[in-house]
């Protein structure tokens, strides 16, 4: 997503690529976090894609605290630079589960994802609170100090097994038994 400071910067964004053919809508974005006008909430994108049913309300959650706390603390320094090392900190995830190495553009430092996260829900605690999402938060750390995370599960399926046919099996399997 661009950086916008507001609505207004958001919806002359919108109308340029919008006459430029580009969209249509909003779903013709694919972004991580976008807006949802219809509803006047923010979609985390990222729920689409844990392996079982646990993780999306908990990611939802430390989504709730984190806007929780930049509403009441009325954080907007939305700045080019806070997104720089986006790409590659979004590759790193998504390659690396809580292993990844982050680098924060504003000030160069990097931190391990798992250290970051729990940095995080620590400093969410009030919020937490406030909001009844203490199990959540607490879930969630958990998870990150255990380092359980599901690229690390499809990565250790395809080492015992050597097929992705196989990891697809068990995916599928893992997530009937949940349901």
């Amino acid at each position: 997503m661009p950086t916008v400071r507001d609505w207004d910067e958001f919806t002359h964004y919108f109308k340029q690529m919008e006459q430029l053919g580009i969209v249509a809508s909003m779903k013709d974005f694919y972004w991580d976090i976008r807006p949802k006008p219809e509803y006047g909430t923010v979609e985390l994108r990222i729920c689409d894609t844990p392996l079982g049913l646990d993780m999306p309300p908990l990611l939802a959650g430390y989504l709730q605290m984190l806007a929780h706390r930049c509403l009441t603390e009325q954080w907007n320094d939305i700045t080019p630079q806070r997104t720089l090392a986006y790409s590659y900190n979004r590759f790193q995830a998504c390659r690396f589960g809580y292993d990844a190495l982050l680098v924060d553009a504003t000030d160069g430092r990097s931190a391990n994802l798992a250290e970051d996260l729990i940095a995080s829900l620590d400093s969410l605690t009030d919020q937490a609170r406030e909001l009844g999402l203490e199990d959540c938060r607490l879930a969630l750390r958990e998870r990150a100090q255990r380092r359980q995370s599901d690229s690390q599960w499809l990565r250790d399926r395809y080492r015992e097994s050597g097929s992705l046919s196989d990891v697809v099996r068990q995916q599928s399997q893992r997530w009937m038994n949940e349901t």
